[in-house]
């Protein structure tokens, strides 16, 4: 339900572990951890949370290492027409996709099974809770 009610996005699962006024530590599935600016007192630690990022709002293999970083293995590339879709499979194996627009020549060449991480902005997150948005 929530996948659909926000359109085209990857959905991602973890577990708040950290809170305070301002910030979060979310424990995803996957074994990354994400930070983020968050004020709900509806979520406390230990429990779940759904994470909805857009395709298009990320960024793919970035230089840095900080940040909110997701790290997986290519699975599939596909021409999109103006951009490059490529397909990265999580450690709890969930699929996240990412489109790309820049760069598509070099990374157009990267092989299935390559490890690559991906940053995702603070503001293309979006939280849900048993169906209902708490950010």
């Amino acid at each position: 339900f929530v996948a659909k009610f926000v359109g085209e996005n990857n959905s991602l699962t973890g577990t708040l572990s950290k809170y305070t006024k301002s910030q979060a530590i979310i424990d995803l599935d996957s074994g990354d951890k994400l930070s983020v600016g968050f004020q709900s007192n509806k979520v406390k630690v230990g429990e779940k949370v759904d994470i909805v990022v857009r395709f298009d709002d990320l960024e793919f293999n970035p230089k840095s290492d900080e940040g909110n970083l997701i790290h997986g293995k290519i699975k599939h590339l596909a021409y999109m027409g103006s951009f490059l879709q490529v397909e990265v499979i999580l450690s709890d194996n969930t699929s996240f996709v990412i489109n790309i627009v820049e760069d598509i020549p070099r990374i157009s060449k990267l092989e299935k099974g390559t490890e690559v991480k991906i940053k995702i902005p603070q503001t293309s997150m979006y939280f849900f809770q048993d169906g209902m948005r708490i950010r």
